[in-house]
């Protein structure tokens, strides 16, 4: 996006210093997280420039979002992680490998057929 006309680069702006304080980052931590300086941060969240292709990939990762929500106020399954427990095991999945991603995946599967099935029995009568 770069320079990016400053419509845009307000709502996107204001959108990712929405994200970032929901999940509980400073600008330091999300620059860290994306490579990018903190000066950098605040000025798109001030609406000076805005963030490439790229780097709003890493926001959206950084923040739990998905990226259209970054770009639109009206993104379908727009959803933001706030939650610290919630953050803590996001950040531990994407630091698994791939390998280890499906088993999780799969077992978190299977824990929540269990809770459904569990769920839908009959409760014993107390009396």
């Amino acid at each position: 996006m770069g320079r990016c006309g400053k419509n845009t680069a307000m709502k996107i702006g204001s959108r990712i210093a929405r994200a970032r304080h929901a999940a509980g980052l400073s600008q330091t931590e999300l620059a860290k997280l994306i490579g990018v300086n903190r000066g950098t941060v605040a000025q798109w969240e001030v609406h000076i420039k805005g963030p490439n292709r790229d780097l709003m990939m890493k926001i959206a990762s950084a923040t739990f979002v998905p990226v259209a929500s970054l770009l639109s106020d009206t993104a379908p399954g727009d959803f933001i992680v706030t939650d610290r427990d919630e953050i803590a095991m996001l950040r531990a999945f994407r630091r698994l490998s791939e390998e280890q991603r499906k088993h999780m995946t799969a077992l978190l599967g299977t824990v929540a057929e269990l809770s459904s099935e569990i769920a839908r029995q009959p409760r014993p009568k107390t009396g």
